[in-house]
């Protein structure tokens, strides 16, 4: 008997002492995490800096930028974005000459504070200063007809959930969905140019309302950087 227990003894120590290794004890709070986990991974960070190289919205444009982000400690993130997006829509009647043409650009800065609640998965709020610009033209054979162009500003309340992952310096993550709600917002430098001004003012005050004043969501901003 006093065999088949050492035995077992000797069979059982290495899975032991793998089990073992497997955990670390973060010091500030004596909390158990995962040995090369994202979140142990991140414990000795202090900077981030990541691009965007992709995503939805808001207003439907793609968007690209830069992100810097200092730890507060390993399960706390406080970042500053920049942005650019653009939204180009052509439709063609019966020749490339006719047609109409809708191109937006974006500009956004913003200030994000991010919260991990597990190894990779976190929520991010923050606020976003953001502008665009709208232009329409309507052509026919090569001449433009009609024209409708804007200038819009807002302030938003921005916030999205997603997974970051941490090897070493690399660090890789998504907002896989968000939403930015505009809390102020301002038009400017409309211009109209339309053989039906009413018509054409109408049409650019209901895109002005669905761009610049209501809420957008956001969809897969990829990013991918370092943290050190």
């Amino acid at each position: 008997m006093k065999k088949l227990t050492m035995i077992c003894i000797l069979l059982m120590a290495p899975f032991a002492q793998a089990q073992k290794e497997d955990y670390v004890i973060q010091e500030d709070n004596r909390e158990m995490i995962q040995a090369n986990s994202s979140a142990a991974n991140r414990v000795d960070q202090q900077f981030m800096l990541t691009g965007i190289l992709t995503g939805i919205g808001p207003s439907f444009t793609s968007t690209t930028g830069l992100q810097g982000g200092y730890y507060l400690d390993r399960n706390k993130l406080v970042l500053i974005e920049v942005t650019s997006g653009v939204l180009g829509l052509k439709s063609s009647l019966s020749s490339d000459e006719s047609g109409s043409d809708y191109v937006i650009t974006s500009k956004s800065i913003g200030v994000h504070y991010k919260q991990f609640a597990g190894n990779s998965f976190y929520f991010n709020a923050g606020a976003d200063y953001r502008t665009l610009k709208y232009d329409y033209t309507f052509r026919f054979f090569g001449d433009p007809e009609d024209t409708r162009k804007f200038e819009g500003s807002s302030l938003a309340a921005t916030f999205y959930i997603g997974n970051q992952w941490q090897w070493d310096n690399f660090t890789l993550g998504c907002d896989w969905i968000g939403y930015a709600l505009p809390i102020t917002s301002q038009i400017s430098n409309e211009e109209v140019v339309s053989q039906d001004p009413d018509y054409d003012q109408e049409r650019l005050d209901s895109d002005a309302k669905l761009l610049v004043k209501s809420g957008h969501f956001t969809l897969l901003r990829f990013y991918l950087g370092a943290s050190f």
